[in-house]
């Protein structure tokens, strides 16, 4: 008959881990089973979105073994989850100084820097992580937002082509590099319409059409680029649609 940590490794669903693992975590003293126990557990409360008691699982993760990088990185997602932003910064630096290493620690980092709005330092980790995992292609999307982020596209649409050329089926490199283009072809736009209109020369070319033209022009426009194909092949079409409002 299996034991209560046997049917917590065992189990399927998240409410059946936190059951099980509960259990063997009641019976057993042995070292590596409570730390199976508490890590399936956490993952099973993160799974339920019960960040509270994932973060309370992984604490007692660590206080059981403070030597594994991986546990401060579970604990400090549930603390990102919790908008606990300064305690998941601690944890993630305590990994850093661990395992310096190993990218993973970068990237959680730079996530971590990157819901704090610190945007230089959150992209700087994740160059560091690419560094050291140049083909990853995950780590290119996520530095990839976070220029998009702060405002340099152009940055951002470079880092979604690279990890395209990694991983040609990366579905969020295709939509953020669409959006980044979009946003990139729509400020280029504003300020080749305002030009353009200024130049219009029809009776009803007063200043308030003016602005309804570019309105309309650039409404039209970015309701298209929302429609771009899963590759964002007709965002091109769109950016060169915008050239000829300068001739």
């Amino acid at each position: 008959m299996a034991n209560s940590f046997d049917l917590c490794r065992r189990a399927q669903s998240a409410t059946e881990k936190v059951a099980f693992c509960t259990q063997a975590i009641a019976e057993f003293r042995r070292q590596d089973v409570l730390e199976r126990a508490y890590l399936r557990r956490g993952n099973a409360f993160v799974e339920l979105n019960d960040y509270a008691r994932a973060a309370d699982d992984f604490t007692a993760l660590i206080q059981l073994n403070s030597h594994t990088a991986g546990y401060f990185d579970n604990r400090l997602h549930a603390y990102r989850s919790l908008g606990r932003l300064s305690e998941a910064l601690n944890d993630a630096n305590t990994e850093v100084r661990m395992r310096p290493d190993l990218a993973f620690v970068y990237r959680s980092r730079g996530l971590v820097y990157g819901d704090m709005n610190r945007l230089d330092l959150a992209v700087a980790d994740f160059t560091r992580a690419i560094s050291m995992e140049p083909a990853n292609a995950g780590l290119l999307v996520d530095r990839g937002k976070l220029l998009s982020k702060s405002g340099r596209n152009r940055d951002a649409i470079a880092d979604f082509s690279s990890a395209l050329r990694i991983d040609g089926q990366a579905v969020e490199a295709y939509r953020e590099r669409g959006l980044a283009l979009m946003r990139v072809g729509a400020r280029y736009g504003n300020a080749v319409c305002r030009r353009a209109a200024q130049r219009v020369r029809t009776p009803q070319n007063r200043p308030s059409n003016r602005r309804y033209l570019c309105g309309n022009k650039r409404g039209s426009l970015a309701g298209e680029a929302f429609t771009v194909n899963s590759q964002a092949r007709e965002l091109r079409s769109i950016i060169r649609k915008l050239y000829w409002l300068e001739n």
